[in-house]
């Protein structure tokens, strides 16, 4: 009976000519079926030897001898097993015997193979292994970082109580409003619980969706009424918080919500469609490539922890940020994303009502398209694949990118382009003009103000942290103290 044994990881591909790439994918492919060899516990050694010089000869096709490029990938997948220190160091061991008894192998790589320290008299594999180091202590950072502040299961178990809550105020009766009973209301998530860029510390954004055209002030203060007494009977009445910001000098009505047990805010609008659109789009982004989803979180948790993310106090949104990732992430030298609007063939235009003023509604037109199709994306994700660069690499090349006024003063930034459009005369004083994907009249960068203390003080701390970056410290970018 075979024994299953935990196989060794191999080594990524480096940058080969096709011809050496196509030799070393066979190597690696003899390499593989070696270990399995020596897996094979119900055969004796001279089975196993005539195994692998039958293997050796019908995969590499090659007399046997001292082969260069055969002995490097013997090396490397030596390295990869040096660095994780685990006991397959000793099964490699026993399979360069068996290579060396069938063959295959001479003495002399042998005793190189066996070697201690093989790395430290290898100049190119020591520094491989150095990057290699160098990217396991990256990638394990970011894994650390994001499940510190996503807090992926309590996220989770916030975004079931908020489900329960809306369950319940989806009973709530809506025909004191309308006597003919003709409104519907429907709850639905945008922003950054829909779109997967949310942190722990994210607030849940619900959108009051109505078939028909409503005042929307109306509708929270009649919906802020009735929630109390179903909060009171599920949550207690000393369990939350009902903030209702309806008034007349509030250009968008909101109702905000939130829950002491759990530490979960919400906040409630009236027909956010393009939000809930926007969502889509911003998703679809953030799953076309993994490194977007990374990046847009980073981008977000050192806004944070810099405390530059926010609309209110004259910095950006998460909603701004997100825009700027990824249409840097289009614009860069081999781009990691297409524009998706672009790529549909097929318009989808719905109305929607934009408020102009705190009294005055205007009805336009969006196309909300973009491609969805997955067989499109599965074939556009290998057109933009290119690209090779980590999290972190992107997150210093942003940085760099970003951090330069001269970068930005007769631009837009636009996703829905994919591209850098020339800027309108009404849009000079934003440090970053950014084009809504949807709505052309919504400027998203419009908070930030070139000359305000707010811009330098934002291109500051990306040029600090930019450095510490190219400096390796990239810990310390997450830090606020260390800026």
């Amino acid at each position: 009976m075979k024994t299953m044994q935990k196989q060794p990881k191999f080594v990524r591909r480096e940058n080969l000519s096709e011809k050496l790439q196509e030799n070393a994918n066979q190597y690696d492919a003899f390499i593989r079926k070696a270990f399995r060899v020596f897996f094979q516990l119900e055969k004796d050694t001279s089975e196993k030897v005539e195994l692998l010089k039958d293997y050796y000869f019908e995969i590499c096709s090659q007399e046997v001898e001292r082969n260069e490029l055969f002995i490097s990938r013997l090396k490397k997948v030596k390295v990869e097993i040096d660095m994780e220190k685990s006991s397959m160091g000793q099964h490699f061991l026993q399979v360069i015997k068996l290579l060396k008894t069938a063959n295959i192998i001479d003495p002399s790589t042998f005793n190189e193979l066996a070697s201690e320290g093989l790395a430290d008299k290898e100049p190119d594999l020591a520094n491989y292994v150095q990057r290699r180091k160098e990217l396991a202590t990256d990638k394990r950072f970011i894994n650390l970082l994001l499940q510190q502040k996503m807090g992926q299961q309590a996220r989770s178990a916030k975004a079931l109580k908020v489900h329960e809550i809306l369950e319940q105020f989806g009973k709530i009766d809506y025909s004191a409003l309308d006597p003919n009973k003709e409104l519907k209301v429907e709850f639905e998530h945008y922003g950054s619980s829909q779109n997967g860029l949310g942190l722990l510390s994210s607030d849940f954004d619900i959108s009051l969706t109505t078939l028909k055209q409503v005042d929307g002030r109306k509708l929270l203060d009649y919906f802020a009424k009735e929630a109390k007494p179903i909060l009171n009977s599920i949550v207690g009445k000393e369990n939350y918080y009902l903030d209702k910001l309806t008034s007349e000098r509030m250009r968008i009505p909101v109702v905000n919500l939130y829950l002491k047990k759990g530490d979960i805010s919400i906040s409630f609008t009236v027909n956010n469609i393009l939000g809930v659109y926007n969502s889509k789009l911003l998703k679809a982004y953030a799953q076309f490539d993994t490194r977007c989803h990374s990046l847009c979180l980073l981008v977000k948790i050192w806004a944070r922890v810099h405390k530059v993310l926010s609309v209110q106090r004259g910095f950006l949104s998460s909603y701004a940020l997100n825009l700027m990732v990824i249409n840097f992430l289009q614009c860069m030298e081999n781009p990691i994303l297409p524009s998706l609007q672009k790529e549909s063939k097929k318009d989808e235009i719905i109305e929607v009502y934009r408020k102009v003023n705190y009294d005055n509604l205007e009805l336009f037109n969006a196309n909300v398209k973009f491609e969805t199709d997955p067989q499109i994306i599965q074939t556009l994700q290998k057109q933009y694949s290119e690209n090779k660069l980590t999290d972190i690499e992107l997150l210093k090349e942003f940085f760099a990118f970003y951090s330069h006024r001269e970068n930005f003063n007769t631009i837009k930034l636009s996703i829905k382009e994919g591209n850098h459009e020339k800027r309108s005369h009404k849009e000079e004083g934003f440090l970053y003009s950014i084009q809504d994907p949807f709505d052309i009249h919504h400027n998203p960068g419009s908070s930030l103000k070139k000359d305000s203390t707010q811009a330098q003080e934002f291109l500051d701390r990306m040029q600090k942290s930019h450095k510490l970056l190219e400096q390796g410290r990239f810990k310390e970018v997450f830090q606020f103290f260390m800026l």
